[in-house]
């Protein structure tokens, strides 16, 4: 997930058997829910704990 799309291109080239969604990863309802939720460096953008819970919510999670 990411609002950009550049970076969704990027990451189908690296990871092309992951699904890719457009949002923003606070804000994005995911569906159903997720198998896995791999945030690798956006973690650093998280300010508050809270943060880090309501994107997990976002993702089913």
């Amino acid at each position: 997930m990411d609002i950009s799309m550049d970076m969704i291109a990027a990451s189908r080239q690296l990871n092309p058997g992951c699904c890719h969604l457009q949002g923003g990863m606070c804000t994005m309802d995911a569906g159903t829910g997720c198998d896995l939720v791999f945030i690798h460096d956006a973690i650093t953008y998280f300010k508050e704990p809270a943060a880090l819970i309501k994107t997990g919510a976002a993702c089913g999670i």
